[in-house]
């Protein structure tokens, strides 16, 4: 403005007029007014129903800004709930390990409990075939036992006679005699 003063943008305003009518960029025609016409015409009817436009399409605008913003935002939840499953999924995958092992130890327990559980039955199967073994032995002795104890007896019986059984029991009461004399 200092160079210019007030009038220096008008004067350029139409100094630039004048160029384009000298270079012919702008051409005067017979049509010409009828463009003036149509850019009045154009430049009224958007200064008047331009804004009820605008707010229609303003309107239809921040419909769609909002539906792609659902969109975009629905779309962020469900990246963000997938991006949780996978956090869980890995950190499951990290306690493979401990599971992996803790099912390791569970087998190994449960063999050797069967192992444990096979070696009692095998402990009792011998126990009571040792034990029917000491009680065939202790029978078989029994048997024995009672077989000669009865042989002898018998045999004894035959060979004592009449006379040796009435002597025998004759020193049996004198005996008795004696002890009862000797505790008198």
């Amino acid at each position: 403005m200092k160079k210019t003063g007030v009038t220096g943008p008008y004067m350029f305003f139409y100094g630039l007029i004048i160029y384009g009518f000298s270079k012919e960029y702008i051409v005067l025609w017979y049509d010409f007014t009828e463009y003036l016409i149509l850019a009045a015409a154009v430049i009224t009817v958007v200064k008047k129903i331009g804004p009820m436009v605008g707010e229609v399409f303003q309107g239809w605008h921040k419909e769609e800004v909002n539906r792609y913003t659902s969109v975009v935002q629905n779309s962020k939840a469900m990246a963000g709930k997938m991006l949780h499953g996978y956090e869980e999924s890995l950190e499951r995958a990290k306690n493979i390990g401990i599971l992996s092992d803790a099912r390791k130890e569970i087998v190994n327990m449960a063999l050797e409990t069967a192992y444990r559980d096979r070696l009692r039955q095998m402990y009792e199967a011998v126990k009571r075939r040792l034990d029917y073994q000491v009680a065939l032995q202790n029978a078989r002795k029994d048997f024995e036992r009672s077989n000669m104890i009865n042989w002898i007896t018998n045999e004894v019986k035959k060979s004592i006679t009449i006379k040796q059984e009435q002597d025998a029991l004759q020193s049996c009461l004198q005996q008795l005699r004696q002890i009862a004399a000797q505790t008198k």
